[in-house]
């Protein structure tokens, strides 16, 4: 637009509404952005978020066998022990 255009509208609507208008463009253009911000910013912690619970997930199912492998290496030094005591008493 140029000057002259801005210039009839203001003569054939009144300033007050053609700055009521321009501010109403102007709020409608920034929720637009602040909308779209907050959507990328959304997608991108739930992004965020998945890549945590598949770590998460990861380190859970290391954490299991290393359970499994302790209870199993418990129950060896178990036996080992029953079987030095019964040495240490037999003698």
């Amino acid at each position: 637009m140029n000057p002259q255009d801005i210039t009839q509208i203001i003569t054939n609507l009144g300033f007050p509404i053609v700055c009521c208008l321009a501010l109403g463009y102007f709020v409608w253009k920034f929720a637009n952005k602040l909308n779209n911000d907050s959507t990328s910013r959304e997608n991108r912690l739930m992004d965020y978020f998945d890549k945590q619970n598949t770590v998460l997930t990861t380190m859970s199912n290391n954490m299991e066998k290393m359970s499994t492998t302790l209870d199993g290496m418990n129950q060896r030094l178990t036996v080992v022990e029953s079987k030095m005591e019964d040495k240490v008493q037999a003698n």
